[in-house]
């Protein structure tokens, strides 16, 4: 198996948690976190993927803008578009997370 690293961003929440259960009744709680990167005007978006307790407390906690530092582990994930066509997107898989409270 190969062994993932751990990153961290810092960033603001773009996209409203959203929460759903999985056919086994897991949590998960998907959102998007904007990470400011120096020397671009633009962000660098990130698909952020929150599972089990950590993502029902997103889905309550969380709302768009707010600043949050997250820790975890980037994994790829296929799907098929509208078109029919196979494309892949890199999620953020939370292990930590932190809100600021100020």
């Amino acid at each position: 198996m190969q062994r993932q690293e751990r990153i961290k961003v810092f960033g603001r929440v773009g996209k409203r948690p959203e929460l759903r259960y999985t056919t086994s009744r897991k949590a998960v709680c998907n959102f998007t976190v904007a990470e400011r990167v120096e020397g671009s005007d633009e962000p660098k978006w990130h698909e952020v993927v929150a599972w089990e307790r950590v993502g029902e407390c997103c889905s309550t906690c969380l709302k768009k803008g707010d600043p949050i530092a997250i820790m975890g582990r980037i994994k790829p994930r296929e799907f098929r578009g509208k078109d029919g066509e196979l494309r892949q997107i890199n999620e953020l898989h939370v292990d930590f997370l932190g809100i600021s409270i100020v």
